[in-house]
């Protein structure tokens, strides 16, 4: 189970969900409760390069490389 981050837009709380697959369940800031949350990019994803020869991406999240 991925774990997803979001930052509320009305209070700017930074919160992360253990979320199934790409759930597409509404959201709610677990400080103040409002639905109007972004999804931020994951410092995992962000961070990941192609120097093991694998790269992310794809529906598995990871595909081999050369």
């Amino acid at each position: 189970m991925p774990i997803y981050e979001y930052t509320c837009k009305d209070c700017n709380e930074y919160f992360a969900l253990l979320q199934w697959g790409n759930s597409e369940e509404e959201v709610a800031c677990t400080r103040c409760g409002s639905k109007n949350v972004k999804k931020q990019l994951s410092s995992f994803s962000s961070s990941c390069s192609s120097d093991s020869g694998f790269s992310y991406g794809g529906s598995s999240g990871f595909s081999g490389g050369g």
